[in-house]
């Protein structure tokens, strides 16, 4: 059996070649995994209040979603998964545009229509999620192909849990990447070894501890590598996802050399709270989207097929009260 990587012991301490970072990168790491935790804990308390929809929790990706994301370059696209949320505050996601999009409200970007943790960010190259488990990993392999007929240097990251392994997109989109050899890395995080299935199809695999931070991104970095390098895509196999676990292996490592003192890890939590608890307090000022949204950015000239049904949309929110009646609520609600 491969050997999982890991440069962080459980108490902090380096177990394998430090990675190339300053303390105050490592920092950073830590804050993106702590504002990911908070935020997720915040998202719980709204759903489980009725606040807003179905939210699927991220508490234990927080190591594997900061690691691949920060291994990135700007220009490089992101399809992550449910329960990666912290990747796309590396990604500079403003908190407020992850709180709209919880929310639906009239200034989320993707004005409702994604669900509750959905994200859905263009400007920052972060693709929406679909809620079919998979999908993402074909639709990567597509980006990355695009990427190098355009010749812009852009690799693609697939996101998703191990149990999407067992999706028919699986096996698609790792044999286009396979044939292709395109530049694309596909991470996997969960309890399994996949790289049985990555030679099957032609690419190259690492097996790292998902809830090492240090080791999900040296793995991301250097899978990044060989795929601008044209050497052809990677599946790496993140093993782990245990709640607490990637942010307090960090904690003690910056603790241990003097990087994190107790009062500037309270200091760093306290303003985390206080950024989420603004975030929210703004995106619940906020109404919902107009009912003819559905129908903006649908296509980019709208049809008659799509102007028909948004003007039986108004017809009926206008007879009947709805979305442009504002004494008679949302037709959609």
């Amino acid at each position: 059996m491969t050997e999982v990587r890991r440069i962080l012991g459980e108490d902090g301490s380096l177990l394998g070649d430090a990675v190339d970072l300053h303390r105050n990168q490592l920092l950073e790491f830590w804050r993106f995994m702590l504002l990911g935790r908070e935020l997720d804990r915040m998202l719980e308390e709204l759903r489980g209040s009725g606040r807003i929809g179905p939210y699927v929790g991220s508490a234990g990706t927080e190591a594997c979603a900061v690691g691949v994301a920060a291994a990135l370059k700007p220009r490089d696209w992101l399809f992550p998964s449910w329960r990666m949320t912290a990747a796309a505050l590396v990604r500079d996601v403003e908190l407020d545009a992850l709180v709209n999009n919880a929310l639906g409200n009239e200034r989320d970007r993707a004005r409702g229509r994604q669900g509750p943790g959905g994200l859905g960010f263009r400007d920052e190259l972060v693709a929406p999620i679909s809620a079919p488990v998979g999908t993402q990993i074909a639709q990567a392999v597509g980006a990355a192909h695009a990427a190098r007929l355009r010749g812009d240097g852009a690799v693609a990251v697939a996101l998703f849990g191990a149990a999407a392994s067992e999706s028919a997109d699986y096996h698609s989109g790792l044999n286009f990447a396979g044939v292709l050899r395109a530049p694309v890395v596909f991470v996997a995080l969960g309890d399994q070894d996949l790289g049985a299935s990555a030679t099957g199809y032609g690419l190259a695999s690492s097996l790292v501890d998902g809830d090492d931070v240090l080791a999900v991104f040296a793995a991301t970095r250097e899978a990044l590598e060989r795929a601008r390098n044209g050497e052809g895509a990677t599946l790496i196999s993140a093993i782990g996802g245990h709640e607490g676990r990637g942010l307090d292996r960090l904690g003690r490592h910056l603790v241990g050399s003097g990087a994190l003192a107790d009062d500037l890890a309270a200091q760093i939590e306290a303003e985390a709270r206080h950024e989420l608890r603004a975030a929210l307090d703004r995106a619940l000022t906020a109404g919902q989207p107009e009912g003819a949204s559905l129908f903006a950015d649908v296509t980019a000239t709208p049809g008659p097929a799509l102007a028909w049904q948004r003007d039986a949309l108004m017809r009926f929110g206008a007879e009947y009260g709805g979305a442009e009646d504002p004494e008679a609520g949302n037709i959609l609600d």
